[in-house]
C-alpha cells in the first residue's frame, strides 16, 4: 500500500510537524544522522529528508488528563 494513502490529512506550511510513537518517512534523499540534546540524559537523534519527504503517523499518543499514553491500536 503507498504510504500516502495512509494519510488523513497533509500539512505543508512552514513549522508543521507531527509527535508520536511511531513515524513512517520516506523521502528521495536521506541525511545524515546527528545527535542533538534530549531532556535529561537523553540523546535524540535527528536527520534531514529531502525531495518529496512525507511522514505519517504510524502509532499516535493519547493525551489525557494525566499526560501523554499510547492508543492501542486495535
Amino acid at each position: 500500500m503507498k504510504l500516502k494513502s495512509l494519510a488523513k490529512r497533509i500539512f505543508r506550511e512552514h513549522g508543521d510537524a507531527l509527535e508520536a510513537e511511531k513515524i513512517i518517512a520516506q523521502a528521495r534523499s536521506i541525511g545524515k544522522a546527528c545527535v542533538v540534546p534530549g531532556s535529561s540524559r537523553h540523546q535524540i537523534q535527528q536527520l534531514p529528508l529531502r525531495g518529496n519527504a512525507l511522514c505519517v503517523i504510524d502509532k499516535p499518543f493519547r493525551v489525557t488528563e494525566k499526560g501523554m499514553h499510547l492508543v492501542d491500536r486495535k
